[in-house]
């Protein structure tokens, strides 16, 4: 048996999970500052090596977010928890480069989310609706000026390492230039006649700003920003939202796991639709090679 050495460190910032094996150096990272507490990595993980603890409301108001343990000695390092995280809190490196081993074995397949953006589309006059509309301040912009007025954008950037596909930049481009695809659908209920007088524990933990507060101080909800990920749920004192994830955008089926976790994620119903629409496209793709 190969020998490895694991260690685990924390931090304020972060948790690091460390091994060393056979020349391979692997970092396993959790930035406490960007997980929320969601648990959608718990869900994944095929070792239950992560385990998540329960939020801490006082008075309507976040005062802990539900936190992420590591148990080394069942983590396989294998990344799905990295590949999965909503809020890109989890990092893998493997010999000081990001990597996803998961991913790169075919354990799973490669999860579809993407900004595009048509520069020629951009109108300075917009005011950069969609820096100034992003929650996770994943936008940089290049523009061209005169006497302090912005006369063009050359440049828009997406730093997807904060990038969490929440959709506002898209949503708030007055010219239709920027185009979000979504690893995560589904649903979001918001049951406002349970929602107690100044509670707001939901708005505090949410990453999108999909809920907020309106004037009056009840909760507004605004779907279109959701990204799935229940940490709303999570925090709820009474049990006032229900989020559900209805269907992940992937490339193909990449194996039993996959299906596996779709199961956790969705549902056993929606993994093996997925399954039965993965067995006719291949059946067709063999009678088509075979035409040829």
């Amino acid at each position: 048996m190969a020998r490895k050495i694991v260690k685990k460190l924390e931090s304020n910032e972060k948790i690091t999970v460390k091994r060393s094996m056979l020349g391979l150096y692997d970092d396993l990272i959790i930035f406490k500052n960007r997980c929320n507490g969601c648990g959608i990595c718990v869900k994944a993980c095929y070792k239950e090596a992560l385990k998540l603890s329960d939020a801490i409301t006082h008075k309507g108001r976040l005062v802990k977010k539900g936190e992420i343990t590591i148990d080394t000695d069942k983590c396989t390092f294998c990344g799905v928890c990295a590949v999965l995280c909503p809020t890109n809190a989890i990092k893998m490196f493997r010999n000081g480069e990001p990597a996803s081993p998961a991913v790169d074995s075919e354990m799973l397949p490669h999860i579809l989310r993407d900004v595009t953006v048509k520069v020629e589309k951009c109108d300075p006059t917009c005011k950069l609706a969609c820096k100034e509309n992003c929650p996770t301040e994943a936008i940089s912009i290049d523009v061209e000026e005169r006497n302090g007025n912005i006369t063009k954008i050359i440049g828009v950037h997406i730093d997807f390492d904060k990038c969490i596909f929440c959709g506002k930049c898209e949503q708030f481009c007055p010219q239709k230039a920027m185009l979000v695809m979504k690893p995560f659908h589904g649903m979001l209920r918001l049951d406002v006649n349970r929602c107690p007088k100044g509670c707001q524990a939901c708005v505090d933990v949410c990453p999108s700003e999909a809920l907020t507060l309106d004037e009056s101080g009840k909760i507004k909800v605004e779907e279109r920003f959701c990204i799935y990920c229940g940490a709303c749920e999570k925090v709820c004192p009474e049990k006032a939202i229900e989020v559900k994830i209805t269907r992940v955008s992937y490339d193909k089926i990449a194996s039993r796991a996959w299906l596996s976790i779709l199961e956790k994620l969705v549902s056993p119903e929606y993994a093996q639709e997925e399954l039965y629409v993965s067995s006719i496209k291949n059946y067709l793709g063999n009678l088509e090679k075979a035409a040829t």
